[in-house]
């Protein structure tokens, strides 16, 4: 399930501590987690089971999602890798905290996995946490399948460890709870020693804010992104039309191309990170000869806003 993989990826990247509201879509994640506690805790398990409790994972529900956020860059600016889970609605809750810390600074990795519900399945709203990429200046990737549900936890925790930055990692219910084939990887397990050190970056005040702002967007330079952008698909000149997919619409547009005769001619340029927004190479996808182009996300228009405005700049006809 897209959820197990999601914890998958955060124990495979070393994760110490999980902090969760727990909340449909996301709860599994968290249910994965309690079970890891439980299991290490037990002695006969230590005895029997050393290489899976030798790195022991601290695991909590806490009382709602800001004090999970707030206790989890408690967690990163001690030197441990941290986890935090809930699904859309919480973000809300959490954001004083996220709103503050990317003008700070962390210092071992910090994944924020918000799992978003598309249709109100177990929800009060709908509402899109890609939002919170541009609100807060933090990355966000969007995964469409299980297997990219690991493998983008994976890249979060090392993106976050480069950057000094949070960085969410967006879920939706269809990839939530979606199932497939998953290519499981060793654990890369680096023990690391809790300490504080008492760094000016860690002081919220006006003095630093500005200069604090200027650091921050520095972090967000797309040169540090660029394991993280597309490959632009090859296409004959001129096609028709041509689509930009993100997250589990890409599943649903190769499945239908699949069934079609004429879909293997229709290039596909998939976006796995939404923020910050990959602008070359769309780019070079709009500049490829391409007559229409069909943006298809889950929920907002945000990529699609994202592609008019590098249209009207760049004066394309598309």
């Amino acid at each position: 399930m897209g959820n197990v993989a999601v914890a998958r990826g955060a124990i495979e990247a070393g994760v110490c501590g999980v902090f969760s509201y727990p909340g449909t879509p996301s709860t599994e994640i968290s249910e994965v987690f309690s079970y890891v506690n439980e299991f290490q805790s037990k002695e006969r398990n230590r005895e029997k089971y050393p290489d899976q409790t030798e790195h022991q994972v601290y695991f909590e529900y806490s009382i709602n999602e800001k004090v999970a956020l707030e206790k989890a860059i408690a967690y990163s600016i001690g030197n441990k890798s941290a986890l935090c889970v809930m699904k859309n609605v919480g973000m809300n809750v959490a954001s004083d905290a996220l709103m503050s810390i990317t003008y700070q600074t962390i210092v071992a990795p910090l994944v924020i996995i918000v799992c978003d519900d598309p249709g109100c399945y177990s929800s009060s709203n709908e509402q899109d946490s890609r939002y919170w990429g541009k609100f807060a200046s933090v990355p966000v990737l969007n995964p469409s399948t299980p297997q990219e549900a690991m493998t983008m936890t994976k890249d979060a925790f090392a993106l976050s460890g480069n950057l000094k930055l949070p960085v969410i990692v967006r879920m939706t219910t269809r990839v939530d709870h979606s199932r497939g084939m998953i290519t499981y990887n060793p654990f890369h397990i680096e023990e690391r020693k809790a300490h504080f050190d008492r760094l000016p970056q860690h002081i919220n005040i006006p003095a630093r804010t500005a200069n604090a702002h200027k650091i921050l967007l520095d972090k967000l330079n797309p040169k540090n992104f660029l394991s993280f952008k597309p490959s632009i698909p090859l296409c004959p000149l001129p096609v028709p039309i041509g689509i930009i997919t993100s997250g589990v619409t890409d599943v649903y547009v190769r499945e239908l191309l699949a069934r079609n005769e004429h879909g293997k001619s229709i290039p596909v340029l998939k976006l796995g990170l939404t923020y910050p927004f990959p602008e070359d190479e769309v780019l070079g996808f709009l500049n490829s000869g391409l007559e229409k182009v069909l943006v298809l996300e889950e929920l907002d228009p945000l990529i699609e806003n994202d592609v008019r405005v590098v249209v009207q700049k760049h004066k394309i006809k598309t």
